[in-house]
């Protein structure tokens, strides 16, 4: 279980679950063999309600360094889901993900090349649980 808390601007705040090995760096993981991913999640008692936040992957071709894309960070995501004190468990395809739009050229989602998950807030309080491939 991880629990995120901070007080001041989450405008800019995102917090990563990146593929490393140990000894390492950062290491694209293959997801091909499933669908999607789930993961539970509850505001922590800090956080104004109603709340929302967006979750994200970034793969190596949406990264900044070493990406196919000439303007990079579009990652695919899934935008506006609501936070309650009560924990949620939500499980999304990867065919849910979608980009903004910003990315040059758009990218296709590439599950055998997954850097990172991003979880953005518009406040930090919150708790995850159980973030697992399906």
């Amino acid at each position: 279980m991880f629990g995120v808390t901070a007080v001041g601007d989450a405008a800019a705040v995102n917090w990563n679950v990146t593929m490393v090995d140990p000894f390492t760096a950062v290491i694209p993981y293959d997801a091909s063999a499933w669908s999607g991913f789930s993961f539970w999640i509850a505001a922590g008692e800090t956080l104004e309600l109603p709340a929302e936040m967006s979750v994200g992957i970034n793969t190596t071709d949406v990264v900044e360094t070493g990406g196919v894309c000439s303007k990079c960070g579009d990652c695919p995501l899934v935008q506006g889901i609501p936070l309650t004190r009560n924990w949620t468990r939500w499980s999304f395809r990867f065919d849910d993900l979608k980009q903004k739009g910003f990315g040059e050229p758009p990218a296709t989602l590439r599950t055998d090349r997954i850097v990172n998950f991003i979880f953005w807030p518009k406040q930090i309080d919150f708790w995850i649980d159980d973030l697992r491939f399906e």
